[in-house]
């Protein structure tokens, strides 16, 4: 799992449409796509020994992933641990495709897009939408391109990546 670094987001930010493409090189499921993420967050698996003083008197965690593919790669659901999961779909993922993937978010509900079609829209105002991005995989190797986020006055001019394979975050920025 990978998400944006605090230099980059900023914790308050609850109106946002993040669009990334993903393909999918091989495995058994699809793509992870990380949202509202904030609080104590751990990679899978691993505990985190010392939480930095940000995250100390925040709420429990909260974090939702648009699970794409899941459960085997028979259908795709928003998962969530302490909010509200939803958009359950039978939408699968096939290897060597591209996908536009859009989630829009805002401090009352999410909408989930894929490949330009509106797959759901869920009411949740839990802890106003906020928390930041990432990317994730689960049992799949996975590829992904063209990240940008954006507030509710559309996106500004073009981030240019350094590189296709390894995306730095700090290329994420917003325009002021």
């Amino acid at each position: 799992m990978s998400l944006v670094s605090d230099e980059y987001w900023k914790e308050e930010w609850n109106n946002y449409t993040f669009e990334v493409k993903g393909n999918k090189i091989g495995g058994g499921e699809g793509f992870l796509i990380m949202f509202r993420c904030r609080g104590m967050m751990e990679p899978r698996g691993k505990p985190l020994k010392k939480h930095p003083p940000r995250m100390q008197k925040q709420k429990p965690s909260l974090e939702y992933w648009w699970n794409l593919g899941g459960w085997g790669n028979t259908r795709s659901k928003v998962e969530s641990w302490g909010g509200k999961a939803g958009a359950d779909s039978k939408d699968i993922i096939k290897a060597k495709t591209w996908y536009d993937i859009k989630i829009i978010n805002t401090p009352k509900d999410y909408t989930v897009i894929l490949n330009d079609k509106e797959v759901a829209k869920v009411e949740d105002d839990t802890q106003d939408g906020m928390g930041r991005i990432g990317l994730a995989t689960w049992s799949t190797e996975a590829r992904y391109d063209s990240v940008i986020v954006y507030g509710p006055d559309g996106p500004s001019a073009p981030v240019k990546a350094n590189g296709k394979a390894s995306l730095t975050w700090g290329y994420l920025k917003t325009q002021k």
